[in-house]
Order: C-alpha cells, then sequence, then structure tokens
C-alpha cells in the first residue's frame, strides 16, 4: 500500500504505543487519537488491528536490522563482530529499548499460533539468528550455527532483563560496560583473558568456550546482563 502522511502518523503512534504499553491492551482508538486521525482513517489504511500490528513489526525490524547490520559492519576486525552485537545492543537499550524485545513482547501476547502477526516475529528471530551465524562464520569462530544460536538466546535474556529490572540503570552501568570494550569492539580486558601471551596479528581462532571467557566466567544467563549494567 502506499505510504500516505497519515497512514505513518498511523504507523508511528501504535508502534509507539503496542511497544509502550502493549498490544493488547491498546485499541485503534487510542492509536487514532495518538495520531491526531480518526477510527475511520485509521481503518481507511488499515482492514484490521492486526494488519496495523504486522505493519508496526515489520518496518520496527527493517529499521533495527538496518542500524544494527551498519553498526557490526563498522567493527574493522570480524571477530569482533559477533560481540559488537551486544554493543549495539546496550547502546539501543540505552536510547529506547525500555520494554525489552518488541517481537518477544508480540509472541507473548499474541498466543494464537494463527496470528498473523506471528509469522513475522518468527521471521525476524531467524534473520538475526542468520546473521549472528554468519558474524561468527566471517570470524572464523568454531562451530559457527551453535555459537550463533548460544548467543541468540543470550540476547533474549538480555531482553527480558531489562523487562525486569529496566533500561535506565542499563544505561548508566551499561555505558561503563562500553567503555571497556572500545567504540564496537570486544573487551580488551576479557581478550587478554582469552589470549594473555599473543599480539592481536597472531590470535588463535576463538571458539565457544573463549567467547565466553571474554564476558568472564559466570553463567550463560548473567553474564550479558553483567555486561549491560543489568545485573
Amino acid at each position: 500500500m502506499p505510504t500516505t502522511p497519515s497512514r505513518e502518523l498511523l504507523v508511528t503512534a501504535a508502534a509507539r504505543l503496542f511497544y509502550e504499553r502493549g498490544i493488547t491492551s491498546t485499541g485503534v482508538d487510542a492509536v487514532a487519537q495518538a495520531a491526531g486521525l480518526t477510527k475511520p482513517t485509521l481503518y481507511a489504511h488499515f482492514p484490521s488491528k492486526s494488519a496495523l500490528v504486522v505493519t508496526v513489526l515489520q518496518q520496527r525490524h527493517e529499521r533495527l536490522a538496518n542500524e544494527l547490520q551498519a553498526w557490526v559492519g563498522g567493527i574493522e576486525d570480524a571477530r569482533d563482530r559477533p560481540l559488537g552485537v551486544f554493543s549495539w545492543l546496550a547502546d539501543w537499550y540505552s536510547r529506547g529499548g525500555q520494554r525489552g524485545c518488541g517481537f518477544l513482547n508480540a509472541a507473548a501476547e499474541l498466543a494464537d499460533p494463527q496470528d498473523a502477526a506471528r509469522p513475522v516475529v518468527r521471521a525476524e528471530k531467524k534473520w538475526l539468528l542468520d546473521l549472528l551465524t554468519r558474524l561468527c562464520e566471517e570470524g572464523a569462530l568454531c562451530q559457527p550455527s551453535q555459537l550463533g544460536s548460544q548467543l541468540l538466546l543470550l540476547i533474549d535474556g538480555v531482553a527480558g532483563r531489562v523487562v525486569v529490572a529496566g533500561s535506565q540503570r542499563g544505561e548508566s552501568q551499561g555505558r561503563h560496560g562500553l567503555d571497556r570494550k572500545g567504540e564496537h569492539g570486544a573487551s580488551d580486558v576479557g581478550r587478554s583473558r582469552v589470549f594473555p601471551n599473543e599480539p592481536a596479528a597472531n590470535r588463535a581462532v576463538v571458539g565457544i568456550e573463549q567467547i565466553r571467557a571474554i564476558f568472564g566466567p559466570v553463567a550463560p544467563a548473567t553474564l550479558v546482563g553483567h555486561e549491560l549494567g543489568l545485573e
């Protein structure tokens, strides 16, 4: 459907309200009011609330995917890019991610397996898993498929931690963690534990246990939350 100013106002308002208040608790009346439009105008652009939810999630994916790819693309060392995803997460949660992952939230709220939004959520998670796996492959990391899956599990765990602990603490303490990482790369302190005697040019291929060591010898459920200042 062609983009119009009214349609964009509706999508922007819906994206904010669905994320902040929840999808099921936000009606079309609230969306129309927040957009400064009428409910008939909303239905002129979207045949149902479900269609609006799908559009909001699709646009959310496109926006965040482009941002994340640009972030990791700016990391020079390919071996640092998988962990660079977490530095992007810290930045994102400090800017506007106070409600965690919008896709996981949607999946939790829209429990019907036939809901039109659920394929969008599955597609987003598959895209992220594929990205993480590719980054691990490009970084010559061991077992890239398994490692990519583990990193996605950690990412989803961080989203849950943000919902529980809030993002304001993550903003203040997460920045401290990023200072130790450098601009986009992995923690220099952590890397020294993995490669204590090797110059950067001669470092060995990093495996799953080494990736864990970069974060520290703590349980996977807490290590990324600690890095982002959520622990």
